[in-house]
């Protein structure tokens, strides 16, 4: 038996009938969408608006060997494998690096304008553990560039629908196979079916007090396969970004300072204008992320300063506009000038390197349902992403469910149009505010965690899972606090898993 969060009965609300329908609007879902052939009907369906996606909040671009004198797919095939702690998939990897190249040329194809020279090569970026400069960017905003694109060749197609500012509730199953979405629209329940179904919704960023992410990332596609019993993976692995913009005043939403300031030569101090980085890695300031995030957490234990200070002075204000116009704006609505001023940053939840686990081509472990982008788990990242792979996984690897997809349609049997499914269980509320269950993520599962902080915070969601009432209906905020819940739940069972499974390792050696 499987769950569902709210009572339903397929035969007593709306019905919808599409080829394909896709959850989420960023990059994972718009690419694959175009990918798809276009005598499908693809319905997509946004929880918030295309902007409101960590996809368009992107700013370093997009990593590719597209430098073949200087760059070749080895060495960019060694630096993913060696930022993943050993922890990656290698087919996986090699994939992401054999396609890379050829998901850029299709993102021109589309129309999407990269940063190049005056004789048309790449104006390649440098950023944390590559190595070498083989950053496909657009400004400080590439994410906003392709998804600007994306989207327009989305609304001029004639078999893609965008609906948008819609909740999806839960997957549809019967008989072992995904066969929809039950959805929320104005406080109505639909259902939505269909003959494959593409997850795209992205991580699990505001589970935190303070993240990087857009407002709308709950973890809400990871939660509905939980339901279905579908298979995740790495569900502890979450990565932190070192160099957030350091706010005492603001909760929520934090604005990244891209890893492509360091790659342009800025360095961390701490308070006493030390620099600290140069004696733990032999990369410095652009080590991988998982190291200089807990360089800079064992910083800030031993100063006063609840930040450390990133340094680009040297480099000219001019220059400074021209190469990070995003950043450069955002720093002096904060009273900083980059080119005068040390920006005070600090380590934030960033990146969900776990989530639904799925194989090469997408496939979940629920037939025809396939999961893309933040909220998979391909296992290219292993334990820790390499800066500037996220978007191009959700392009090489939303193109393969796509091909897979086209593969397959017409061969296989098509939906039922006919099937009824139906869930008499009462809804639920989790009475616990959904603020405390932030600060407890940042408490008791960041950077620095313990096995007793991890077991302190399962106490406490066991507790509130107990402290529950029976309700008629259940809300967006209702279903979006049980998400969490879910995935946290999961979160914290992967994380003490790997810890006994490590302890028993050590013990038999």
């Amino acid at each position: 038996m499987r769950d569902y969060v709210i009572p339903f009965d397929t035969d007593n609300i709306p019905k919808e009938y599409v080829d394909v329908v896709i959850v989420g609007c960023g990059v994972a879902s718009l690419y694959t969408a175009l990918m798809l052939p276009d005598n499908l009907n693809i319905t997509i369906i946004a929880k918030e608006t295309y902007k409101e996606t960590n996809s368009y909040l992107a700013q370093g671009g997009v990593a590719a060997p597209c430098d073949k004198e200087n760059d070749m797919k080895e060495l960019f095939f060694n630096d993913t494998l060696t930022c993943g702690r050993g922890e990656s998939d290698v087919e996986a990897v090699k994939i992401l690096v054999n396609e890379a190249v050829d998901n850029i040329l299709n993102l021109e194809n589309l129309g999407v304008k990269f940063d190049k020279d005056k004789t048309g090569k790449y104006l390649l970026g440098k950023e944390g553990a590559h190595s070498v400069s083989r950053i496909v960017r657009a400004g400080d905003f590439t994410g906003k560039s392709i998804m600007e694109v994306l989207y327009n060749q989305v609304e001029k197609s004639k078999n893609i629908t965008i609906r948008e500012n819609i909740f999806v509730v839960d997957i549809l199953t019967y008989k072992n196979k995904c066969v929809g979405i039950l959805v929320l629209d104005n406080k109505n329940i639909k259902s939505i079916l269909s003959n494959y179904i593409i997850l795209s919704s992205g991580g699990i960023g505001n589970i935190y007090e303070h993240t990087t992410n857009a407002k709308g990332i709950n973890g809400d596609g990871i939660a509905m396969v939980l339901r279905a019993n579908g298979a995740v993976s790495n569900m502890s692995y979450i990565q932190f970004h070192p160099t957030v913009f350091y706010d005492s005043s603001h909760n929520g939403q934090s604005f990244l300072i891209s890893e492509a300031v360091r790659g342009e030569g800025a360095i961390l101090y701490n308070e006493n204008g030390e620099r600290f980085m140069e004696k733990i890695h032999p990369m410095k300031d652009l080590a991988p992320r998982d190291i200089v995030s807990s360089a800079i957490i064992e910083q800030i234990k031993k100063q006063i300063a609840p930040c450390v200070y990133l340094d680009i002075t040297h480099w000219d204000e001019e220059a400074l506009r021209l190469r990070f116009p995003t950043i450069f704006e955002f720093c002096m609505s904060k009273n900083i000038n980059m080119a005068e001023d040390l920006i005070p940053v600090a380590p934030r939840m960033h990146y969900f390197m776990g989530g639904i686990k799925v194989d090469i081509n997408g496939q979940t472990s629920i037939d025809n349902l396939y999961a893309s982008g933040e909220c998979s788990c391909t296992g290219v990242h292993g334990k820790n992403r390499l800066a500037s792979n996220s978007l191009l996984e959700a392009l090489v690897f939303g193109r393969r469910i796509a091909r897979n997809i086209e593969s397959k349609y017409g061969k296989s049997t098509k939906i039922d149009k006919n099937i009824r499914i139906k869930n008499n269980d009462s809804s639920y509320k989790i009475l616990q505010d959904r603020s405390s269950i932030t600060k407890w993520m940042e408490q008791y599962f960041g950077i620095d965690r313990t096995y007793y902080s991890v077991k302190h915070l399962e106490t406490k969601i066991n507790n509130i899972l107990n402290d529950t009432i029976e309700i008629d209906y259940c809300s967006r905020d209702d279903i979006e606090k049980i998400n969490a819940v879910m995935v946290i739940k999961a979160i914290i069972n992967d994380e003490l898993n790997k810890k006994l499974s490590k302890n028993n390792l050590i013990n038999a050696n």
